[in-house]
């Protein structure tokens, strides 16, 4: 969301890395309470793709509230097209949530699978 750094907030007493610093905030105490749940599966597999799932949800909620408030909150946005928008401006998130998932889950497997033909049975 950086092409809205420099746009006002629509409250006006608030600059961008501060809102950005809040919304993290609050997502981060949503995310750890999100975490304990997924830690309770017991299938690696189900788990990291909710793991990815979960961050990029909470990833694009905080690219959806800025946007609603740099940019949305001085117009006439409907909330479908503020969605659109926002998923526009967030579409290498996707993508780099996909690869970032397919390089780790890779180096876990390897890794896994290394500790399991040095472990004595």
């Amino acid at each position: 969301m950086a092409p809205f750094k420099d746009q006002p907030s629509s409250n006006l007493s608030y600059a961008f890395y501060t809102d950005v610093f809040w919304i993290v905030a609050l997502t981060s105490v949503l995310y750890l309470l999100l975490r304990l749940l997924l830690n309770r599966l017991q299938q690696p597999k189900v788990e990291f793709a909710l793991h990815l799932l979960l961050v990029g949800l909470l990833w694009f909620w905080i690219n959806w509230g800025v946007f609603q408030d740099r940019e949305a909150g001085w117009s006439t946005y409907t909330t479908v097209e503020s969605l659109y928008s926002t998923l526009r401006c967030s579409a290498w998130l996707g993508l780099g949530l996909v690869v970032f998932g397919l390089v780790s889950w890779s180096i876990n497997s390897r890794i896994a699978s290394k500790m399991r033909e040095k472990t004595p049975t």
